[in-house]
């Protein structure tokens, strides 16, 4: 009984404890290995890993630590200083550093990571989608878990364009459109009498669905949210004032309905 007492008192704080200090040990080791490891070298090899060094590091924060803003490192890095150096720190020192900033990432992420996936098992268990919907969300739970809101936007519309495309086929589209015209815009209602399938786009067969009675009024609005709030991603990431939550929430329950009829 003492025993199960000890057990269920075990908290997240045991393990927040040794993990930073891990995390603080670690980095104090291999920031003494970087300013350490140029001197192992000749005068002019040393300058060229510690620029290398830096480089690298600079490299990470730009592609890891900001990929939700889709940064990228523009730093040009002489052809000669890459074959000459990075064989040498593969071997001594960049497989280490990539596991230990990586490792150090996802501890720092580990409260917020938990917070976002209580919200999606409370989500799971209040909407108990279907499976196939589950399936779906699968895809887009980890960028949301781990803090990657662009991604998670963009993949969320891509997951409502393959389950509309999936559920509402280009026949649909065109005998919605010959059937109740006035559904689609004006924009795109000479596209459509092209009948041309290349044409279709994912506007189109949420339209189309709304018409065959697949999609709710209100349901085709929050695809349409979906699918504008991924586009916005694309060219703004972070998007501002984006609700990433909700955006999952409502992809949910539109790939529900569509899954269900």
């Amino acid at each position: 009984m003492e025993s199960q007492e000890k057990a269920w008192s075990y908290t997240a704080y045991d393990l927040w404890i040794p993990l930073e200090t891990l995390v603080q040990e670690e980095e104090e080791k291999l920031e003494r290995f970087h300013r350490e490891l140029p001197k192992k070298f000749d005068a002019d090899v040393g300058k060229k890993v510690e620029l290398y060094i830096d480089l690298l590091r600079t490299s990470y924060d730009s592609l890891y630590r900001t990929s939700q803003t889709l940064v990228r490192d523009q730093a040009k890095i002489p052809a000669t200083l890459k074959n000459d150096v990075l064989p040498i720190l593969d071997l001594f020192y960049l497989r280490d550093l990539l596991q230990f900033n990586l490792a150090r990432d996802a501890v720092n992420e580990l409260a917020r990571a938990a917070d976002r996936a209580r919200q999606l098992l409370d989500f799971l268990i209040d909407a108990r989608p279907g499976p196939i919907a589950q399936r779906y969300l699968a895809r887009v739970a980890r960028c949301y878990t781990w803090g990657y809101d662009a991604e998670a936007l963009i993949l969320c519309r891509s997951v409502l364009q393959q389950v509309l495309e999936e559920n509402v086929s280009d026949a649909d589209v065109f005998t919605a459109f010959a059937w109740k015209p006035e559904v689609f815009p004006p924009s795109r209602q000479d596209e459509l009498r092209k009948h041309d399938p290349f044409r279709i786009a994912i506007g189109d067969r949420i339209y189309a669905a709304q018409a065959i009675g697949k999609l709710t009024n209100q349901e085709v609005e929050l695809a349409k949210q979906i699918r504008d709030r991924g586009n916005k991603a694309v060219h703004e990431a972070p998007p501002a004032g984006v609700d990433t939550y909700g955006t999952v929430r409502d992809l949910m329950g539109v790939i529900s309905k569509l899954c269900s009829g």
